[in-house]
């Protein structure tokens, strides 16, 4: 869940993170929005990577397809701390692949692990858990930009 908390953080505000880092570099709002533009053509891609690491989980299993979405999502985290939007193409890569590859992880590992006859209650547990972060993730992003910091 706390995985999925950043993704959504990071989605729900990347035009703020992008507006400010065009205000800090002093580039042009319109800037801000030609990459948040990019990141919506990104996105689809990173279906890719759910099908890739369901090959890796089935070949390396479960542990090791886990260590490569959370090396992915630290790539990510530390590319979101580059304040140039130069940069931001392959944070996007990476946001977006990281949440598919997740996703694919956490709902095969579901299967598995409980099996098809509670395969549909694990699946709605989860769902429950990414609905709730998203249900708080408005307020968390309304303190950080009213406290006026720079937030990834």
């Amino acid at each position: 869940s706390a995985q999925y908390l950043r993704l959504v953080l990071y989605l729900g505000s990347a035009d703020l993170q992008l507006r400010e880092m065009a205000d800090a570099t002093g580039k042009s709002p319109s800037d801000a929005e030609t990459w948040l533009l990019v990141l919506g053509w990104v996105a689809p891609f990173g279906a890719v990577a759910a099908p890739l690491v369901g090959l890796l989980q089935d070949w390396a299993g479960f542990a090791v397809a886990m260590m490569v979405v959370q090396l992915v999502g630290i790539g990510h985290a530390a590319m979101s701390l580059v304040p140039a939007l130069e940069a931001q193409p392959l944070t996007f890569a990476l946001y977006t692949s990281q949440q598919e590859a997740l996703f694919g992880v956490v709902l095969a590992a579901l299967l598995s692990g409980l099996g098809s006859a509670r395969f549909g209650v694990g699946t709605g547990v989860v769902f429950i858990c990414g609905a709730i972060c998203s249900a708080i993730i408005t307020p968390i992003t309304e303190a950080i930009v009213e406290s006026g910091t720079f937030f990834v």
